[in-house]
């Protein structure tokens, strides 16, 4: 009798529980939601990015009386301009430079401006049909770059061919000393690893819009304190925006969003 008390009573208590809680949901205008959890980062934007944007990125082969490299570049047109480092050319308005598409076209190239100050070139390439390129993010899009936010780089690392990475932004503003040049260059920190032969290839947010161009990793004697140490994992890039004034310099009608 004793025990069918007890279950009596906690059934009475349970119940309790229950009308006070759906009481106080209807008092609080409490009411059934789902919460869906959104990702940081759009797990497809790397797919989006190298299916969009590599297509217009080139292999860069350069030669000069001081020697030859290969690098990238990417057109910023549909009739053949495309932007590299002046570096890559030896910061010679006369090098011989020719470009390969990802279909293995090779095209002659001209260099038609050079900016040291910036380490950017301007090549005018040799094409027979309208070629795709890559879009500059705006200035608002650019000013709006953070530390922490995820971009993608191409480039033809070890003149491996067109390869895509990631990295993640360090720095947004940093002046790094060019080893290449007599010129300090605000730039975007990247940490990312950077290899020869990605020089002139573009950085691009989640939207395949250019940001920057990279130019350097990042070494000893380019950072700004007295340091000797090496610095691994971090890249430098120009950013778009001083590129765009390049572009406008020579009257090149570039895309921008």
């Amino acid at each position: 009798m004793r025990n069918k008390k007890i279950s009596l009573i906690l059934v009475i208590v349970v119940a309790a529980i229950i009308i006070i809680s759906v009481s106080a949901c209807s008092l609080f205008g409490g009411t059934s939601q789902t919460v869906t959890v959104q990702p940081g980062e759009d797990a497809s934007a790397g797919n989006y990015v190298a299916a969009n944007c590599i297509p217009a990125v080139l292999q860069v082969y350069s030669s000069s009386a001081s020697g030859s490299s290969s690098a990238c570049g990417f057109f910023v047109t549909d009739d053949g301009y495309a932007i590299t480092n002046a570096h890559v050319v030896d910061g010679n308005a006369n090098a011989n430079v020719n470009v390969e598409d990802i279909n293995g076209n090779v095209h002659s190239a001209k260099v038609v401006f050079i900016s040291e100050s910036i380490d950017i070139a301007v090549l005018k390439v040799d094409v027979v049909a309208k070629q795709s390129y890559i879009t500059f993010a705006s200035s608002s899009d650019s000013d709006n770059l953070y530390c922490g936010d995820t971009v993608y780089f191409i480039g033809n690392p070890a003149n491996m061919g067109i390869l895509i990475n990631s990295g993640i932004v360090s720095s947004v503003n940093t002046r790094v000393k060019s080893t290449s040049f007599d010129s300090t260059i605000p730039s975007i920190i990247l940490d990312a690893n950077i290899n020869h032969g990605n020089s002139g290839g573009p950085v691009l947010n989640k939207n395949g819009y250019a940001v920057g161009v990279i130019y350097a990793r990042m070494e000893s004697t380019s950072a700004s304190s007295s340091q000797s140490e090496d610095i691994y994992g971090l890249g430098c890039a120009v950013p778009s925006d001083l590129v765009v004034g390049v572009l406008e310099t020579l009257g090149v009608t570039y895309t921008m969003v």
